[in-house]
């Protein structure tokens, strides 16, 4: 066969290593979602806040931050509110305390209730991504010097909303039984 011109062959190369790196994007996207913050803020809002929907945004609002980060932008913001993950967390772990301790036998006759933001999934998911560095959220930043870093968070924020989308599906069956 024909052989074809060396331009061709580079743009071949720069496309697979283009989707190599982002196919590991994605897988690093998904791994992250299973980390332990998010499988106990996705849960422990189910809790409090029981919509199918608490993992969607969750995983949007920190591949937001993921991403703003991984482009270079937001590390100020960042560094600021670095210290409200973990404190989010014990707070959603009070509230869910509190919660057991005072079930009562009666009917849950529903009632609106003013929750506080950190119940919002897509604001709890901005914050924990600015609280936590994990390894492979450590490596998708260092991946971004690879290739585009938009492309990159996006697929990485794919990989956590597969994942963190299934972890509240999977809360709901769980806790039927």
């Amino acid at each position: 066969g024909r052989r074809p011109a060396s331009g061709d062959w580079f743009d071949e190369m720069r496309f697979k290593n283009l989707m190599t790196t982002l196919l590991i994007g994605l897988a690093l996207g998904m791994r992250h979602g299973t980390d332990p913050d998010h499988l106990t803020a996705i849960d422990g809002l189910s809790r409090i806040r029981p919509r199918a929907t608490n993992g969607l945004y969750f995983a949007l609002g920190h591949g937001l931050v993921v991403t703003m980060l991984a482009v270079g932008i937001g590390r100020v913001v960042a560094d600021r509110a670095a210290f409200m993950g973990p404190w989010m967390l014990i707070l959603i772990g009070f509230v869910n305390l509190t919660k057991l301790l005072r079930k009562s036998p009666q009917t849950h006759v529903p009632r609106t209730i003013k929750r506080p933001i950190v119940v919002q999934p897509f604001f709890l998911g901005m914050l924990l991504a600015a609280g936590f560095e994990t390894a492979s959220q450590f490596s998708a930043l260092i991946l971004a010097g690879e290739t585009n870093p938009w492309l990159l968070g996006v697929v990485f924020t794919g990989g956590m909303v597969l994942v963190d989308g299934l972890d509240r599906k999977s809360t709901r069956l769980n806790s039927s039984h």
